[in-house]
């Protein structure tokens, strides 16, 4: 006979509840109709997958599997039942997968309307920059609009972790508290409340609050990203002393000259712009030629109001870098509100999504997480909660991509990719002492990765061929950061050396007194054969290696 929890489970799941009580068979019948119903909602889940980003798809895809096996199980518990007690309790446990899996139905449903959230608000911030750009609203009117944008981006990050939050579990899916404040959104009037916790970036995503520790602040009376007012001088007074450096800061600065005379349509100079920004810059700040200011920050302007092709590809991330760089050495303004809608924003919606571009073990992320650290400092000033936040989730995110790289001091991914990322690195790393008093988050030394350029390659200073290795020469960038920081003198040897080769604005200006270039390790030959076994998958393309 059917017991008052089993009849309320039938009645819950809108099963009429019999006039005369239920004989176990009948109670099983009604049982599997809910838990057929329960299988659908998987089925009718798994559509939702493939509109969702990587890590929530996984969240949601996860969910279905486990879902589905916890309710097949379920079921043979329903056919197994013979007496009431054991049909009230498989009753109980019926209910709440039927609950779990209408959870997880809506819930990628809802994670689903979000991403649509998303792109009408990007589509609102992104038309209010174009019309003060053009001069169609006032300053106010943006602002307005900005905050709007902003604070709807908090609704919808605090929407995705309560979603997140309960996909899973047998408790029901709350409605979205987002969706009410799309009009309010889209007809530009009235305020939308931000959620606490969250830090909104208009035409981007809402990152979490960080501590003001990490807020980057650049000098204001001269360069910070990459080098400093005291570097320069340093640079200067050995170039006084050394008749064969002063002949090659004389070559500099004529390189500089001529690289500012220079006009190129758009496309030419984005494959041209990362290396071009190191000349000019050499010519303004060791120069001080005005035409090579000049040229610094009409191309920066012009890069950034291009826009990005797409934050996730390596080429945006190094232009952003490069033009971070640029706007901070010519000290230039005017471009904050184009780089947070356009180039930021869309970047903090990779975080947002867990995207392994910013958080996986490789130097895309490496890449990617340096331009951002950068391009918070210089760009966001005027907010420092966005730059903390921001910086925050770089210096965060970057660790397993040097832990990749300074583990041994080289990579799996080869020496193309280990020199593919090292302007990235190696300003990132020569930027932190001029925005911080103290660098909130502990970064490796590059020591191991100095030695690994010096040791692994062979007689001719060509890298040990594996993964996607090529007749280019290791960069000598990281080792000499690495080299001034650490007043190695071997090191500084090593990267004088490559200097000889190829001056360079950040080897003049990152200079360390050098000893005599050692011999090889004896452990090169062990160390070139451990990275040789461990790297087997196939090279990828390197488009635009610098």
């Amino acid at each position: 006979m059917a017991t008052g929890t089993t009849l309320a489970i039938l009645a819950g799941a809108v099963v009429a509840s019999p006039a005369s009580a239920a004989t176990l068979s009948e109670q099983r019948a009604a049982l599997r109709q809910i838990t057929y119903a329960a299988g659908q909602d998987y089925v009718n889940a798994r559509p939702f997958v493939a509109e969702l980003a990587r890590r929530n798809a996984l969240t949601v895809k996860d969910a279905i599997a486990s879902g589905t096996a916890s309710l097949k199980a379920a079921g043979d518990e329903l056919t197994a039942a013979k007496t009431q007690e054991a049909m009230d309790a498989v009753a109980t446990r019926i209910r709440d997968e039927a609950t779990r899996a209408a959870t997880v139905r809506k819930a990628a449903k809802q994670l689903t309307i979000l991403v649509d959230l998303r792109t009408a608000q990007q589509s609102v911030a992104t038309k209010a920059l174009s019309d003060l750009s053009a001069a169609r609203i006032t300053l106010s009117t943006y602002s307005g609009s900005k905050e709007r944008t902003s604070s709807f981006t908090t609704q919808l990050a605090a929407d995705t972790a309560v979603q997140l939050g309960v996909i899973g579990k047998a408790v029901p899916a709350p409605d979205l508290k987002s969706t009410p404040w799309l009009s309010t959104l889209q007809q530009g009037s009235g305020p939308i409340p931000a959620v606490p916790g969250w830090v909104g970036f208009p035409g981007g995503c809402a990152l979490p609050s960080a501590s003001s520790a990490f807020t980057p602040v650049l000098p204001v009376d001269g360069p910070g990203v990459g080098t400093s007012k005291q570097l320069i001088a340093s640079a200067k007074t050995r170039q006084s002393a050394d008749a064969a450096l002063g002949s090659v800061h004389a070559q500099m600065l004529r390189s500089a000259t001529a690289e500012a005379s220079r006009t190129m349509p758009l496309g030419e100079l984005r494959d041209a712009y990362v290396p071009r920004v190191a000349r000019l810059g050499y010519g303004w700040l060791s120069g001080s030629d005005t035409a090579s200011r000049n040229v610094l920050t009409s191309e920066a302007k012009g890069i950034l109001s291009a826009g990005p092709e797409d934050m996730d590809t390596l080429s945006s991330s190094h232009l952003l870098l490069a033009a971070s760089t640029a706007t901070n050495w010519a000290q230039s303004t005017g471009m904050e509100e184009t780089a947070l809608v356009r180039w930021l924003g869309p970047q903090t919606c990779l975080y947002a999504d867990g995207e392994n571009f910013v958080d996986a073990p490789t130097n895309i992320a490496a890449i990617h997480n340096a331009a951002n650290f950068v391009a918070a400092a210089v760009f966001l000033k005027k907010s420092p909660a966005r730059a903390a936040a921001l910086a925050k989730e770089a210096l965060t995110s970057i660790q397993p991509a040097l832990g990749l790289i300074t583990t041994d001091g080289g990579t799996q991914e080869g020496p193309g990719y280990w020199t593919y990322q090292s302007r990235a690195i190696s300003v990132l790393y020569s930027t932190l002492p001029n925005a911080y008093a103290i660098i909130p988050v502990k970064m490796p030394t590059l020591a191991k990765v100095s030695g690994y350029a010096m040791n692994s390659t062979d007689p001719d200073n060509r890298p040990t061929p594996f993964a996607d290795a090529s007749p280019a020469e290791l960069s000598p960038l990281m080792p000499a950061w690495d080299a001034y920081v650490r007043k190695d003198p071997a090191v500084s040897a090593w990267v004088a050396d490559k200097f000889r080769q190829k001056p360079d604005a950040y080897l003049m200006w990152w200079g360390s007194p050098a000893g005599v270039l050692p011999p090889k390790s004896p452990l090169s030959i062990q160390r070139r054969d451990s990275l040789r076994s461990i790297s087997r998958r196939a090279p990828r393309h390197l488009k635009g290696r610098e």
